[in-house]
C-alpha cells in the first residue's frame, strides 16, 4: 500500500490558534520562525496611523518574512 503524500504533508504542518491579549508576541516569535509559509485569517485589517501600531508591526513582519521567501497568504 502506498501513502498518501497529502497525509504526510498534513502531519509536518504546525497549526496554532493564538486568540486573548497574549497573543501578540506569539505570533511575532512565530512570524520571525516561519520557513515556508505563514497563513492568518483575520476578520478586520486596518493599519494605525501611528508606526507602531500592532497592526502596522503585524504587516511589517509579514513583510519581512516574504523578503525571506515564506509564502504568505492572509484571508479577510
Amino acid at each position: 500500500m502506498t501513502a498518501n503524500p497529502n497525509i504526510i504533508w498534513q502531519r509536518k504542518m504546525k497549526i496554532r490558534d493564538i486568540s486573548d491579549r497574549v497573543y501578540q508576541g506569539q505570533v511575532y516569535r512565530l512570524f520571525d520562525r516561519a520557513r515556508s509559509s505563514i497563513v492568518i485569517s483575520m476578520y478586520v485589517l486596518r493599519p494605525g496611523e501611528h508606526p507602531n501600531h500592532p497592526v502596522n508591526r503585524l504587516l511589517e513582519d509579514l513583510l519581512e518574512a516574504r523578503g525571506r521567501g515564506v509564502q504568505v497568504t492572509i484571508y479577510l
